[in-house]
C-alpha cells in the first residue's frame, strides 16, 4: 500500500499541467490509512464506526455495515468481524482505500473516469463496490447539533498548522480584505488542534514556520487573527462554529475536509476554494447550492466573496441544504444501493428507495438493540458511534454478536485480543528491521503464485486442489484424528499462503487456524491471483500467539520448516506450548535444506537446531558446545516421539510432544501414533 505524500507543488498551486492519469496516480500516493505492521504507536487510533448493526429478526441474519480507515488492521486483529459486518475501507486523504479484505472502498467522489483508472491500476480491487462517501458523510445531524448563539464571530478556520492547508493564503486574504474594505476590521479564529504557548512551545518546527508565515505576511498577527489552541469536539467545536458568520478552507488539496460538514451543520456559511480537490472530484460539488460559495484561488476574490456573504447572510440556509443532500439518512441510502449484499439479503430493499423507511430494518433494530431505526442512525440511543482503540472495538463487536444472535459465528475458533504483552514492541522492531527481507519473500510468493517461478510451484498450488492437499496431510496427524470423536482444533504455525493441512479443511476434519507474521501480504497475493483462502489466515507471529489469541485453545499445534527463522527461539517454543490444550500435541518438523542452501532469505534470522542424546531440543545459538541452549527442559511438556538425522547440507528433525494435563502424572498420558 502506498506510504509516501503528495508532491508540495499541489498545495499552492491550482493549475497543474500533467495529464490527468499522472495526477491520478500522485494523488494516490498517500492513503492515509493505518496498517497492521506499522508501529505500535498508530494502534490506538484504529477506528470502526457502525453505520448499520448486525440485525436478526424473523429467523433472518443480516450483516452490519461499517466504515474504518483501518480495515487491515482489525481484520487482523479481529478476523471473524467481517462474519457479522460487511465492511467499507476510507482514507483520510483524497486517495483511494487499497484495502483488499474490505467489502466496498469509499471514493470521496463520483468519478467515474478516475474509478476505471484505479479499477486498472489495482487489478486484484477492481471487483469491489466503490462508494462515493468518506466518513465526513456520516457526521450526525443531531449529535453534532446547531448551538443557539449570537454570531458575534466573523471568521472561523478549524485546521492543522500544516503546509498542506494553505494557512498563509489567509493571511493574504485578511490582509487584502482589510485593504479593501477598511471600514469593516473582520477577524478569523483560527482552531489549530495543538497547544501551544506564546513563544510557540508545544509546536514542531514546520508548525512553527507556519506560525511565522503570518508574522511574515501581516507583521502583528494578533490584530487578524484569534488563535484557539484546541475545541472540545462536542461542546466547545459547535459552539465556535454556532456564533461564526462565515467558515472558511482555503486548502487545494485534502480529503472530505470535516469542517465544512460541521459548519453547515451549524448553519454556517461556508467558503472555500473552487479549485479544491478539482481533479478527483468530477463533477461533485463541495458546496451545496445555498450553503455557501466558491472563490478561485485569488485573495482579492476570496475578499468579495467573504464580504458578499456577510452582507447577505439571509441568501444561506446551511444546515438545510446540506442535510437535503448528506447527512446519515443519504449515506445509509447511498451506501446499501451500492451493496449487493444488501439488494439480495435484506427484507423489503427497493433500489434507490427511502431505506431508512424499511419496517424490517426498524423492527430487527427494535428487537435486537431496544431503539428504532432512527435513535440507532443519529446516535440518540447507542452512543458515539466512532470507537478506537483495540480493546473498545473487540469489547463492541462481541456485544454486537451477542445482540444479534451471532456470538456462535463471532466465537467459531477464539476470542481475539490485541497484542499488548511483553514481547510485542520488540516484535514489530524487528519486523521493520528485516522489512526488506520480507518484501524479498513476497516478490518470491508472487512470483511463485503467478506461476512465473517453478521452483516450489507444484507443492503450493496443489494445495488449493482436493486431491493435491490429500496428498500432502500428514498420515500420522490422520491417524490421531481417527482417534478423536469430535473435530479437532489445529494451529499451523508459519503456515506460508496456504497450509500443508487444508485437506483437514476441505474434508471437515478439523478446525484450522493458520498464523503467518506475512499473512496479509500473502492474503493480497491470493487475491491478486483470485485463488482461495480455505482456511483462517492470521497475521500473527509465533512469539505473540498467546497474546493475540489466548492460552489453552488447541488440540493440534503444527509447525514445520517455520522455527528457524524465529524471532525468539525461547518464546516461540514456550508459546508453541502455551496455547496447546492440555493434553494437547505439539508437533514440530524440519524437512527441508539448510541455510547454505540458500533456501532461506538471508535477511531474515536463522538458527539451527539439534537433540541431544536425551533427545531434548537444542538451539544451536553459535558454533562453540557453550552456545548450545536446550530449549525443552523446562516446558510442561511430556516427549512422544523425537528423531533427527543430517544428509550433507539437508537436516531432518521431528518432534512430537504432548502437553502435560494436571489431573495426570506424567508417564500416564495416553499414546501418540507418530
Amino acid at each position: 500500500m502506498p506510504r509516501s505524500y503528495y508532491p508540495s507543488e499541489y498545495f499552492e498551486n491550482p493549475y497543474i499541467d500533467k495529464p490527468i492519469e499522472v495526477i491520478y496516480e500522485e494523488y494516490q500516493q498517500y492513503t492515509g490509512e493505518f496498517l497492521p505492521d506499522e508501529s505500535m504507536e498508530f494502534f490506538h487510533r484504529i477506528d470502526f464506526m457502525v453505520a448499520l448493526p448486525p440485525l436478526f429478526y424473523e429467523g433472518r441474519f443480516l450483516k452490519g455495515l461499517m466504515l474504518s480507515q483501518s480495515i487491515e488492521s482489525i481484520n487482523r486483529l479481529f478476523p471473524q468481524a467481517a462474519e457479522i459486518f460487511v465492511t467499507m475501507a476510507h482514507t483520510m486523504s483524497p486517495s483511494y482505500s487499497c484495502s483488499p479484505s474490505a467489502d466496498a472502498l469509499l471514493t470521496l467522489y463520483e468519478n467515474l473516469h478516475r474509478n476505471k483508472w484505479f479499477k486498472k491500476q489495482y487489478p486484484y480491487l477492481k471487483d469491489k463496490a466503490y462508494i462515493p462517501l468518506q466518513d465526513a458523510d456520516f457526521l450526525s445531524e443531531y449529535v453534532f447539533p446547531l448551538c443557539q448563539q449570537k454570531r458575534d464571530l466573523d471568521l472561523i478556520c478549524v485546521t492543522r498548522l500544516h503546509d498542506l492547508k494553505n494557512i498563509p493564503f489567509l493571511a493574504t486574504v485578511l490582509k487584502t480584505y482589510r485593504e479593501k474594505y477598511p471600514q469593516k476590521k473582520i477577524y478569523l479564529t483560527l482552531v489549530v488542534g495543538k497547544s501551544f504557548d506564546i513563544n510557540l512551545t508545544g509546536l514542531s518546527e514546520h508548525e512553527q514556520s507556519q506560525f511565522k508565515a503570518f508574522e511574515t505576511i501581516l507583521e502583528h498577527p494578533n490584530d487578524y487573527i484569534r488563535f484557539v489552541p484546541k475545541a472540545d469536539f462536542w461542546r466547545e467545536l459547535a459552539d465556535l462554529y454556532s456564533r461564526s458568520k462565515i467558515c472558511v478552507l482555503p486548502t487545494l488539496i485534502e480529503g472530505k475536509n470535516r469542517s465544512l460538514q460541521e459548519a453547515m451543520l451549524c448553519n454556517t456559511p461556508i467558503l472555500c476554494n473552487f479549485e479544491y480537490n478539482q481533479y478527483i472530484r468530477g463533477e461533485t460539488p463541495i458546496v451545496p447550492e445555498g450553503a455557501g460559495l466558491y472563490a478561485v484561488f485569488d485573495p482579492e476574490v476570496w475578499a468579495d466573496k467573504i464580504h458578499y456573504i456577510l452582507n447577505h447572510p439571509e441568501e444561506f440556509e446551511p444546515r438545510r441544504k446540506y442535510l437535503e443532500v448528506s447527512g446519515r439518512r443519504n449515506f445509509l441510502n447511498i451506501a446499501l444501493d451500492r451493496l449487493p449484499y444488501y439488494e439480495e439479503n435484506l427484507p423489503g430493499y427497493v433500489k434507490g428507495g427511502n431505506h431508512c423507511e424499511n419496517m424490517w430494518l426498524d423492527l430487527a433494530i427494535q428487537d435486537n438493540y431496544q431503539s428504532s431505526l432512527h435513535e440507532f442512525l443519529h446516535g440518540l440511543r447507542s452512543g458515539h458511534s466512532l470507537m478506537r482503540t483495540p480493546e473498545i472495538i473487540d469489547r463492541a463487536i462481541h456485544q454486537y454478536a451477542r445482540a444479534s444472535r451471532q456470538e456462535r459465528r463471532y466465537n467459531q475458533i477464539a476470542t481475539f485480543h490485541f497484542p499488548y504483552g511483553e514481547h510485542a514492541e520488540a516484535l514489530r522492531t524487528q519486523l521493520v528491521m528485516n522489512r526488506q527481507a520480507i518484501e524479498m519473500e513476497a516478490h518470491y510468493w508472487d512470483l511463485v503464485l503467478s506461476t512465473r517461478e517453478t521452483r516450489n510451484l507444484e507443492s503450493i498450488v496443489e494445495r488449493f486442489t482436493h486431491e493435491g492437499a490429500a496428498k500432502i496431510f500428514p498420515g500420522d496427524l490422520l491417524r490421531h484424528i481417527r482417534t478423536k470423536r469430535s473435530k479437532l482444533k489445529v494451529l499451523d504455525v508459519g503456515c506460508g499462503p496456504v497450509s500443508r493441512l487444508v485437506h483437514g479443511v476441505y474434508r471437515d476434519l478439523i478446525h484450522l487456524t493458520a498464523i503467518d507474521s506475512m499473512a496479509n501480504s500473502y492474503r493480497n497475493l491470493l487475491q491478486k491471483y483470485n485463488l482461495p483462502v480455505p482456511h483462517y489466515l492470521l497475521s500473527v507471529f509465533a512469539e505473540e500467539a498467546t497474546q493475540v489469541m489466548g492460552e489453552n485453545l488447541f488440540d493440534v499445534v503444527w509447525c514445520r520448516n517455520t522455527h528457524h527463522q524465529a524471532l525468539s527461539p525461547t518464546v516461540f517454543f514456550e508459546e508453541l506450548v502455551k496455547i496447546a490444550k492440555p493434553g494437547g500435541v505439539i508437533i514440530v518438523e524440519t524437512d527441508n535444506p539448510g541455510y547454505a542452501s540458500g533456501f532461506y532469505n538471508p535477511g531474515m534470522p536463522f538458527h539451527q537446531y539439534a537433540l541431544d542424546p536425551a533427545k531434548r531440543l537444542m538451539w544451536e545459538s553459535d558454533a562453540s558446545e557453550q552456545g548450545r541452549v536446550c530449549l525443552s527442559e523446562h516446558l510442561p511438556v511430556d516427549l512422544l516421539f523425537a528423531d533427527s538425522r543430517e544428509d550433507g547440507e539437508s537436516k531432518w528433525l521431528k518432534l512430537v510432544w504432548r502437553k502435560n494435563t494436571p489431573s495426570l502424572p506424567p508417564g500416564r498420558r495416553p499414546g501418540f501414533l507418530a
